[in-house]
């Protein structure tokens, strides 16, 4: 595990498990979820939590109160300082970055992992709701829950339409999408959730949209993806891009030995994208730090050992940069 960079542990708590992390603004506060643990497998209402000191971390509820019993997905605008996260129902809710005035976005049972634009005007979320076509796709909504774009995947190369969910919005380029998805074509591998589309969240790649609205195409992020049929050696979730909109990172199980995190450089599409993590540690959800050279991630308390929880992590990746 030594060729990778250190994990350094934010939390580390067994009586836990936490997910999903997101940075604030300054780079000093991350903010999770948590979910008892016990028995083996969490247990209870998923809630988020902050941790406002990464020398001496020291978690507490990230919303005092007024907030839904299951807060999930968080997603932090640093130019306006606000959190947008999953509620009851799989609604979006928005809070300040400070945890106070939580409020929910009427109309938004269904979209998923909202991601907010670089000016916090737009959310773009995965849309698993009956209206959806394809279910799931990428929607643009505003702060009032109104439809700006119905379906930011489009289609791939060869006309086919795209499943797609966990976007991430470019900083530079809000209409440039990085997302986890997948052609609706007979001869990919077949899921059922949500039902009845056949998606299946375990064989995404992770796509690029073109960004020329309002017709949408997207294209795999590895060259040398093919699109015509399925290749684990290029499956990919949960893209986050770098504040420089460069870099993208995305959680893959490629190696056949669990999750990693691994990095791509879109200003060098021919190289193959980095590993940063060992797959003993099964890390995933990475998220960028505003000077770009630290990753925020989930990841194994204990690596390598099954039915165990949980922490959040940082590393820094500086010399995997160019």
């Amino acid at each position: 595990m030594d060729q990778y960079p250190i994990l350094n542990f934010i939390t580390q708590d067994p009586h836990y498990s936490d997910y999903r992390p997101a940075v604030g603004p300054d780079g000093t506060v991350v903010i999770f979820e948590r979910t008892v643990f016990q028995s083996g497998a969490p247990a209870g209402d998923t809630t988020l939590y902050v941790v406002d000191d990464l020398g001496d971390p020291d978690p507490v509820v990230f919303i005092p109160a007024g907030g839904p019993d299951q807060q999930t997905r968080a997603d932090w605008c640093w130019a306006a300082n606000t959190v947008a996260f999953n509620g009851d129902a799989q609604s979006v809710w928005i809070a300040d970055g400070d945890g106070t005035s939580p409020w929910q976005i009427g109309g938004t049972n269904g979209l998923n992992y909202p991601a907010w634009s670089p000016d916090g005007a737009t959310l773009t979320v995965e849309n698993g709701s009956t209206s959806a076509k394809p279910r799931p796709s990428n929607s643009r909504i505003d702060t009032s829950g109104g439809i700006v774009w119905a379906n930011m995947n489009g289609s791939d190369a060869d006309g086919n339409a795209l499943f797609g969910g966990m976007p991430a919005v470019n900083p530079v380029n809000d209409l440039l999408v990085a997302f986890a998805g997948q052609p609706d074509i007979a001869n990919w591998p077949k899921g059922s959730h949500p039902a009845p589309s056949g998606y299946n969240q375990d064989a995404n790649y992770i796509f690029l949209n073109s960004g020329n609205a309002p017709v949408f195409t997207s294209a795999p992020l590895e060259q040398g993806a093919p699109i015509d049929c399925y290749n684990e050696q290029y499956q990919g979730r949960a893209p986050a891009w770098s504040p420089d909109g460069r870099y993208v990172v995305f959680e893959s199980a490629r190696s056949g030995e669990g999750y990693a995190i691994y990095l791509f450089d879109t200003k060098n599409p021919g190289k193959a994208s980095k590993q940063l993590t060992d797959p003993g540690y099964q890390a995933q959800h990475a998220k960028f730090f505003p000077d770009g050279t630290k990753l925020a991630l989930v990841a194994l308390q204990s690596p390598g050992a099954t039915g165990t929880p949980n922490g959040i992590a940082w590393i820094d990746i500086s010399g995997y940069l160019e």
